[in-house]
């Protein structure tokens, strides 16, 4: 009989315990997804965006940013992001934090919220270590304060801040960043110039063991080893 009180207690919590999906860079651009994945999701399934979110992107509220927020505020699950290299970070900066999955957000409404650098959250019971950040290689094609921002790498204080956690958690379930290690992009054959992102992630990488690994900023689809890169790809986490 408490065999069996268990095992109902376990699958009521199967039951009841929300959905989560990954993709990767957002960049305004609604038709780049085949969003039917999602489809049968509430308000407390989320998905995760990582990086390039890009809907607060001017530094002013105007009626392309209030159109991309109302189209997710619409939608049935809650939206998650960590920031990329193309954010406005003056924007970013603004957001309230509040209290959420064990540590701290940035809320722009109740259905799209900020994942900060550096933390740790607790989501269904798994822990994802989350850090946002890459160098834009076309930043000589931007301007700065309009459509780039200095702040696309992180802070002394930001990268502290990850690496204590990794060090505190020694293990995550999940780790979520924009960019990948940069022995990780090596292995897998891209052309790219190290970044100071990459290379602080290179020295992370060893301190902190996962099921796997998560990223965008490549603009492809593509796995190798323990690490995946989604673009275009909705995946959901099992």
């Amino acid at each position: 009989m408490k065999d069996g009180k268990f095992e109902y207690m376990n699958w009521m919590m199967t039951m009841t315990m929300s959905k989560i999906f990954l993709t990767g860079d957002f960049e305004r651009n609604i038709d780049r997804k085949d969003w039917s994945k999602l489809s049968n999701t509430t308000k407390d399934d989320y998905l995760i965006i990582l990086g390039d979110f890009g809907v607060l992107w001017n530094n002013d509220e105007d009626d392309s940013e209030r159109f991309y927020k109302d189209w997710f505020n619409d939608q049935p699950w809650t939206t998650l992001f960590i920031d990329g290299n193309h954010e406005n970070f003056y924007r970013l900066k603004q957001l309230k934090p509040i209290d959420m999955f064990d540590s701290i957000v940035g809320k722009i409404s109740n259905s799209i919220y900020y994942l900060y650098r550096g933390e740790v959250y607790t989501i269904n019971n798994l822990k994802f270590l989350c850090m946002g950040g890459a160098t834009s290689i076309d930043r000589h094609m931007r301007i700065d304060g309009v459509s780039w921002w200095k702040e696309e790498i992180p802070t002394y204080h930001e990268f502290d801040r990850c690496m204590a956690n990794a060090i505190k958690h020694a293990y995550v379930d999940y780790i979520l960043t924009h960019t990948l290690p940069y022995n990780a992009i090596l292995s897998m054959d891209f052309s790219y110039i190290p970044c100071s992102v990459s290379k602080f992630l290179s020295n992370l990488a060893p301190m902190i063991k996962c099921k796997r690994w998560f990223s965008g900023h490549f603009h492809i689809n593509k796995s190798y080893e323990k690490y995946q890169i989604l673009y275009d790809e909705v995946l959901q986490l099992c």
